[in-house]
């Protein structure tokens, strides 16, 4: 499990609009995909200023054990944003985790709201029970509460499970979260990305879709970024239905809750455009769901 320097990137951003609390929860110890002059350039290229750390190299995680040596570790890295702890979930206590519990079995009351910020890297893809995953973390996170997860989108690199885009989105939306923005990486030369749209419809009817899975070539890879944050209203235990299937009750319900969400004013990252386009671009142009931002 671990972060790249993408995610990196995208965690800068955000925390520029909204700033990382003092612990930032990691699902599994992460891996750093960088060192500390790749993270120190790319804060700043997004307007972060680094906070001085001491640099720390990751000697913790199954990653650097088996081989990657001289990158940082989380707590440096999270740490030049401003957290002063990163505590690791996990299901064991190998890598030193601070909270021992199995993400795809339900998890004890006294887990529900205690996190401020949640970041996993690629473990979603990993685990048997995904949907349980998502309703943990909804209910670990308190009021105000971020998660971050980038996973695997496509079947490329064998993946556990194979998530798609809408699947996150729907979760969040019928449970009021005040926001879920959705990224999807195009490894193709350049790590392209597209920011998924969903337009509020105020004629949906029963039967129809609503949002598009992402369409890619097979021989590169897809990830997703999820994000999402928890509003006052929020739940975590309510279970979406694929648009087609709703009924017209859900569907009247499922508006109310989009029309809600897409208010929050938090900005899209926006990126660079100088490398070639990236193979999917004609697949996915307005008005569809996933608008092109660049590349990292």
């Amino acid at each position: 499990m671990g972060l790249s320097i993408q995610m990196a990137e995208l965690i800068a951003i955000e925390s520029k609009y909204k700033p990382l609390p003092k612990v930032v929860h990691t699902v599994g110890r992460l891996s750093m995909g960088f060192d500390y002059e790749e993270a120190r350039a790319t804060l700043r290229r997004c307007g972060v200023e680094p906070r001085p750390v001491k640099i720390e190299i990751d000697t913790e995680t199954m990653e650097a054990r088996t081989g990657q040596h001289g990158r940082i570790n989380d707590r440096t890295f999270f740490g030049m944003l401003g957290a002063s702890e990163v505590a690791a979930i996990d299901i064991s206590s190998y890598e030193g985790a601070s909270i021992i519990c199995d993400l795809c079995s339900p998890i004890p009351d006294h887990l529900a709201g205690v996190c401020d910020f949640i970041v996993g890297g690629s473990t979603l893809d990993n685990v048997f029970s995904p949907a349980q995953y998502v309703q943990n973390i909804a209910k670990m996170l308190r009021v105000g509460g971020r998660w971050f997860e980038i996973n695997h989108a496509n079947d490329f690199k064998s993946p556990y499970v194979i998530l798609t885009p809408p699947w996150y989105f729907d979760f969040f939306c019928v449970n009021r979260f005040s926001d879920c923005r959705i990224y999807v990486l195009e490894f193709a030369g350049a790590v392209h990305a597209y920011k998924m749209l969903v337009p509020l419809l105020p004629n949906q009817q029963v039967g129809w879709g609503l949002i598009d899975n992402f369409e890619g070539r097979g021989d590169t890879l897809l990830a997703v970024v999820a994000f999402a944050e928890k509003g006052a209203a929020s739940t975590w235990n309510v279970i979406p239905v694929q648009a087609p299937y709703r009924d017209e009750a859900r569907v009247s319900e499922y508006g109310k809750c989009l029309s809600a969400l897409i208010k929050n004013p938090r900005p899209w990252a926006v990126l660079r455009r100088t490398a070639a386009p990236p193979p999917s671009l004609k697949r996915h142009t307005p008005p569809g769901n996933y608008h092109y931002i660049g590349h990292f």
